[in-house]
């Protein structure tokens, strides 16, 4: 059972549980949210531009880590943590583009006709 908006679902452990404890008022102890290495955050590998790096988390979700758990499956790339905070800085940068989109879209709407809202 999730208590999250499909879309929801796609963002990082830590998003995940913020949503839920704002929302629902519970910490959420899943599979996917207690798992060491955040599955669906997996992102381009930087050695050889073909494969997926994972990042470790802390319990609360909050700090991304290298892991040698989620070094890249085809290449063995691992990042450093420079390369970590530059990962998750772009991360954060993709989700407020996300975010101001869909505040755009919600407030757009409002002058579209009927007709062309539901096409």
């Amino acid at each position: 059972v999730s208590y999250l908006a499909e879309e929801a679902l796609l963002e990082s452990t830590a998003s995940r549980r913020s949503q839920l404890e704002a929302t629902k008022h519970f910490l959420c102890n899943c599979a996917t949210c207690s798992a060491s290495l955040d599955p669906v955050r997996g992102f381009r590998c930087l050695g050889c531009k073909d494969g997926e790096i994972f990042l470790a988390h802390d319990v609360g979700g909050q700090v991304a880590s290298p892991s040698e758990r989620g070094a890249c499956k085809r290449c063995g790339f691992l990042p450093d943590a420079k390369q970590v905070k530059q990962i998750v800085d772009q991360e954060a940068r993709v989700e407020e583009l996300v975010q101001e989109w869909d505040r755009k879209m919600s407030n757009a709407v409002a002058y579209l006709s009927d007709d062309i809202v539901h096409r």
